[in-house]
């Protein structure tokens, strides 16, 4: 194939990606880079015409473009489970959202080092999900393969998979709270909140709920979304039946829970009596379960620790999640003053960036301008053709 029959097909090619959403189009170039990662590591090269330019321009906000191009190509990698299964992720992500594997690659650590961290005792299935959230920022959906689960001949064999995923998603909360996620956390709450009695009847099955008192400090907000399942979604059945199963501790705090919700009661009817109000309904036994946020760790700049997600999306921090520390070079990119920079915390980096990325630096631009003076930069005219 020469070049211009290469570069009509390219074309053709492209085009069936002009109806994807920007959304798709986000997961797709991540996912190319994860692949591309994954093969640089077995040595295997990807090969291009020479004299093929691809340019492929990307609709959306500077904040959305600047996700992609600022990802970085240094990976790392996490191997998971007793079998140590393998997992590559790219340093900056993984760092930016989770300080736990922030002060591993980055603290003088032997990880540091190596770039490689051991998760024995993390179940594959667990860091899987999490590997996904990274990633599209979204949780796998269990409910859905409950779906196809329903359709099985074998009831039980059903009930048993549902039984393994909403046990997934816990040990992913639990996860997520040693990592220091806690929009993950928070991710996981409102997949609790949406299941249906059937579902919250297998979350607060016993040995769930003795998994979750057995990995959480007292005030934990899952505790306290367990004990309102059980006492305001269970039927009288399931009500009994985990009342005998759980522990002391657990029986304790569902009845001091009931105490407050008729004590609070009991105080808004004697003030309704006071007012003279009509009787309507009472506040205090409307279901806390009705808004998922009260079971949400908060997470904002007032409290955030070094690390921590904000409750911005990845999208809108990602400008502050690169420091230049300096510039390395510029160059003409399809027209426009580009430049390549070295970042701080991580290794050098090849490719360019156009010069709208750099507002923030603009004393180290002007630096490597007069340093080299000669180099391409904006207050140039470009009059020459590329070949």
């Amino acid at each position: 194939m020469n070049v211009s029959t290469y570069s009509g097909h390219q074309e053709s090619e492209l085009s069936q990606f002009s109806s994807l959403s920007l959304a798709d189009l986000i997961k797709l170039v991540l996912s190319y880079c994860a692949i591309v990662a994954g093969l640089r590591r077995y040595k295997i090269s990807l090969q291009i015409p020479r004299r093929v330019k691809f340019t492929f321009k990307m609709e959306g906000n500077k904040s959305t473009r600047m996700v992609i191009r600022s990802i970085g190509r240094e990976v790392v990698h996490v191997k998971v489970g007793k079998d140590l299964q393998d997992f590559g992720v790219h340093k900056s992500l993984i760092c930016h959202c989770s300080p736990f594997f922030k002060a591993a690659f980055t603290s003088g650590f032997e990880e540091t080092a190596t770039g490689i961290i051991k998760l024995a005792d993390v179940d594959v299935e667990v860091f899987e999900l999490f590997f996904r959230w990274l990633y599209t920022q979204q949780i796998g959906e269990p409910e859905q393969n409950a779906v196809g689960f329903a359709l099985s001949d074998d009831e039980s064999k059903s009930g048993h998979d549902y039984k393994f995923h909403v046990g997934t998603l816990l040990r992913l909360y639990i996860f997520a709270d040693m990592i220091k996620v806690p929009t993950l956390k928070n991710g996981c709450i409102e997949k609790f909140s949406r299941m249906g009695s059937s579902e919250k009847e297998y979350l607060t099955e016993s040995e769930n709920v003795q998994y979750v008192w057995d990995h959480t400090r007292e005030g934990d907000l899952i505790r306290k979304l367990f004990i309102h399942t059980i006492i305001w979604d269970l039927g009288i059945t399931s009500f009994n039946k985990n009342l005998d199963q759980i522990s002391e501790e657990v029986r304790l705090a569902i009845l001091l829970a009931m105490k407050r919700v008729i004590d609070n009661a009991r105080t808004e009817i004697k003030e309704m009596g006071k007012s003279r109000r009509k009787f309507k309904t009472l506040a205090s036994l409307d279901s806390p379960l009705e808004d998922p946020t009260n079971y949400h760790e908060k997470v904002g700049e007032e409290n955030k620790k070094d690390g921590d997600v904000s409750s911005k999306s990845r999208v809108e921090v990602s400008e502050e999640m690169y420091e230049v520390e300096e510039i390395l070079d510029s160059e003409w990119v399809d027209g426009l003053v580009s430049y390549k920079a070295k970042w701080v915390g991580h290794k050098q980096d090849d490719q360019y960036y156009s010069a709208e990325n750099f507002r923030g630096a603009q004393e180290l631009v002007k630096e490597f301008h007069k340093k080299y003076p000669h180099k391409p930069h904006p207050g140039i005219k470009k009059t020459f053709v590329e070949c």
